[in-house]
């Protein structure tokens, strides 16, 4: 036991020598002189952020697990690698059409600079448009794709590199052969699938510098059409053909003319063909629509026969529905523009001619008799219009044709002006003005036709196809209006609009209002077909848009027309849909439903202001307000309050806790000050009360909640009654208390529960006094209750014989003693 103390001895020996070697060393470090004070420590700065943990190997014991997810997400990658429908489109389009694109546009800046007619640059501006839109489109798609593809790639680089990791641990940690030939694999996999993504993003890349080149050409095109737009509009009055008679004399063969026509008629049946094989959804989608309208057409027809047989009727216009076919097939061809982008012009020509049918049905059933033959001369007129266009690229026939049709066109005119027979296509308050009209297209048709026969042809088509085409517009957006009111009527008496509340006595003023509107919208798609007629859509458009951007005003304050228009608009609208709104939820919604009283009135409200606050807010985004300057206007306002609007800021506020509260609601009968009536509407600022006079007091809603109210309706409507009566005292009390109560209980406006109750008040000077106290809920029949109970006891107390005494005073006269008898 005795190594344990030399041990010991030893490890104090070794701390000592320990010590005395480090303390030279710390003497050295210490300054000499006397100590100074401190300064106080630096705070630490803070340490560097942990860099992201890079990519580690698996461990042994998870590598099968991960290798089964891993190969279940290289087939969802796989899967995404296949082009989605958009981009195969895309790549169909390019490797299929090729430079065909290049040839169209070609095509056409050979034909600008051969001096192409304004509807014609038309037609290709139009065509431009579409395109230009619908390769910004592919821009768009293939930009989100090449974005996807590039996240697959690094997400695979880091998955590459986990693996790789794995590999060079398991070889290390001396894994079985079959493990490390697994790791093999996923690293096999990972290299095709990052071989396939490579592919794929070069493709996308490929397709996106096509679509880019074809957009720089697109916009190159544009800038061509609209120099040369400028360039034929300065040339209107040039003469520009040889003079129709020459042209004539010119001729020497009809054979090279024929060969012409076919090879028109053949290159727009191939137009056709080719838009039908690029446009087979939206063709399809044109059909979908036809069935629906059919289907809508016969339901309506069996409707409105079976309203016939019950002798009640639509009105003129609901012959109609005696043509369903007819209908459908209007109705289909004139949401046309809004299915397909472009349609080229022969394909237009088509749905034309395929226009005329319906029309030609349709009309004479909403017109006079007598207009059957101007109809069918129109549509005649316009089938030969049709025909004219298809055969543009023969310019002999082709204004040959377009000189028969103005001849026509006029003398129909003629006639009508004529038998005085136009009168009665029009209101006869527009009747004179619609003479003048017509005079005035009969100087602009036969101001067409000398242009043509002399030789001016740009002049001539701008105004002969200018009336025509406005003309054809006018009596289809007419047919279509008559095609609308029969259906909006009938919609309007349908079933389901039987059981809204909302067009309970309204039925005719929305019909008028609908009907007007779609009459103001056909009118509007007729100015604005009428103006691009004519050529003049486009300046107009950019005259208006420049007057109404021009800033008014001075530096920061300044806006424009346009602003203040756009701002009108959208709070008119919102003030339109929140009365809507309104209406519906008062007189539809709400009956429907078990809410308590007060609290229909209150969801109205929040989302009537709700709706007005929104909408004042997009107006002035709309407008253009930047919301900065927000705290300026705060500001202004709250110097406004501190000043002089504390009163309407009290009464706004008290009106939210008025509709919230809900301590006063409309319909209550409300007692405030000297002022007793009903609660008829709860503003934002003051609220309705209608006197039992009559008179309207408009109340502060300050006033109702920093006053005292009474309010005689606010949980329940139960009021009581209280009629005093005097007997005589030869009365028996217990009588006149029975007699009292029965009458109570025969008035049907009195409560059974809380019971009446007959109650003797006490001696009189000349009667026995008694109270009858009744209980009702016809407010608003109060005082005809009273009055009802009155007559009624005062009949039971004469039938039995109960006085109701006059009363009684004894007077005494003392007269002086010095007075004279």
């Amino acid at each position: 036991m005795r190594p344990a103390p030399r041990a010991l001895r030893a490890l104090v020996l070794g701390a000592a020598l320990a010590w005395l070697g480090a303390a030279p060393a710390a003497a050295q470090q210490q300054p000499m002189g006397p100590p100074e004070p401190s300064a106080p420590a630096a705070p630490a700065p803070p340490p560097p952020p942990a860099p992201p943990p890079g990519p580690a190997a698996i461990p042994l014991t998870e590598i099968a697990s991960r290798v089964e997810q891993v190969s279940q997400s290289f087939g969802a990658i796989a899967a995404t690698l296949q082009p989605t429908p958009e981009i195969a489109a895309l790549e169909t389009m390019v490797r299929e059409k090729g430079a065909t694109l290049d040839l169209e546009l070609r095509s056409a800046a050979e034909r600008i600079e051969e001096g192409a007619s304004l509807d014609q640059i038309d037609e290709l501006a139009e065509r431009v448009t579409v395109a230009a839109r619908k390769l910004d489109e592919s821009q768009t798609i293939l930009t989100a794709r090449s974005q996807e593809i590039e996240r697959q790639r690094a997400e695979l680089a880091a998955m590459r590199e986990v693996w790789t990791l794995t590999l060079k641990s398991a070889r290390n940690d001396g894994a079985p052969a079959e493990l490390i030939d697994s790791i093999k694999s996923v690293r096999t996999q990972l290299g095709a699938l990052d071989k396939q993504l490579d592919e794929r993003f070069d493709a996308v890349l490929k397709l996106q510098s096509r679509i880019g080149e074809e957009s720089l050409a697109v916009s190159v095109l544009a800038q061509d059409l609209r120099r040369a737009r400028y360039e034929v509009s300065g040339r209107l009055l040039v003469r520009n053909r040889a003079s129709l008679p020459a042209a004539f004399a010119a001729v020497e063969s009809p054979q090279p003319i024929l060969r012409r026509v076919g090879d028109g008629l053949r290159r727009d049946a191939e137009n056709v063909r080719n838009f039908a094989k690029l446009q087979q959804e939206r063709l399809i989608q044109h059909g979908l629509v036809l069935v629906a309208f059919l289907l809508i057409s016969w339901r309506m027809r069996s409707w409105v026969a079976k309203r016939r047989r019950e002798g009640k009727h639509l009105g003129a216009s609901e012959a109609v529905f005696d043509h369903p076919i007819s209908a459908a097939l209007l109705a289909a061809l004139i949401v046309a523009p809004w299915i397909y982008d472009y349609t080229p012009r022969a394909f237009d020509g088509l749905l034309g001619l395929l226009m005329v049918l319906p029309i030609v049905v349709l009309l004479p059933t909403v017109l006079a008799p007598s207009h059957k033959r101007v109809w069918y001369t129109i549509a005649a007129l316009y089938v030969v219009g049709r025909i004219r266009y298809a055969l543009q690229p023969v310019e002999l026939l082709e204004r040959s044709i377009f000189a028969i049709e103005l001849i026509l066109a006029i003398a129909l005119v003629v006639g009508l002006l004529r038998g005085d027979r136009h009168a009665e296509l029009v209101n006869p308050r527009w009747a004179r003005a619609f003479t003048l009209v017509l005079r005035g297209v009969i100087a602009v048709m036969a101001a067409s036709l000398v242009a043509e026969l002399a030789g001016f042809d740009a002049i001539a088509k701008l105004l002969g196809d200018g009336v025509l085409g406005s003309s054809y517009v006018a009596i289809v957006l007419y047919a279509a209006v008559n095609v609308v009111r029969p259906i909006v009527a009938a919609l309007l008496r349908s079933r389901l609009a039987r059981h809204l509340n909302l067009l309970h006595g309204r039925r005719d003023a929305v019909e008028r209002f609908v009907t007007r509107l779609v009459a103001w919208g056909a009118g509007l798609w007729w100015a604005l077909s009428t103006l691009e007629f004519f050529s003049l859509r486009a300046p107009v458009s950019e005259a208006v848009a420049s007057w109404v951007r021009e800033p008014i005003g001075f530096g920061d304050a300044a806006f424009s027309l346009g602003d203040v228009l756009l701002f009108a608009v959208t709070v008119a609208a919102a003030v339109g849909i929140s009365r809507l709104v309104r209406v519906a939820l008062e007189e539809d919604v709400f009956p429907r439903t078990a809410l308590k009283r007060g609290v229909p009135h209150a969801i109205s409200a929040t989302i009537r202001y709700g709706i007005l606050f929104a909408g004042f807010l997009l107006a002035a985004a709309a407008a253009g307000f930047e919301w900065s300057k927000v705290t300026l206007l705060a500001g202004a306002f709250g110097v406004g309050i501190g000043f002089g609007l504390q009163n309407i800021v009290n009464n706004f506020v008290s009106g939210l806790i008025l509709l919230y509260e809900r301590p006063i609601q409309v319909g209550d009968t409300v007692e405030v000050g000297s002022l007793m009536g009903e609660v008829r509407r709860i503003g934002i600022r003051s609220s309705t009360v209608r006197t039992w006079q009559g008179a309207e007091v408009i109340v502060p809603n300050g006033n109702l909640i920093s006053e005292q109210v009474v309010n005689w309706t606010l949980s329940d409507l139960q009021r009581r009654i209280d009629l005093p009566i005097g007997v005589s005292y030869d009365a028996d009390p217990e009588q006149v208390l029975s007699l009292l109560q029965q009458i109570a209980a025969q008035h049907p406006d009195v409560l059974s529960e809380p019971p009446p109750v007959a109650a003797f008040q006490g001696f009189g000077d000349s009667s026995l006094n008694f109270e009858l106290r009744v209980w009702t809920i016809s407010v608003d029949r109060i005082a005809r209750v009273k009055t009802e109970l009155g007559i009624a006891i005062f009949q039971a107390l004469k039938k039995a014989d109960i006085a109701i005494p006059y009363p009684q005073r004894d007077v005494r006269v003392l007269l002086a003693k010095d007075a004279k008898s």
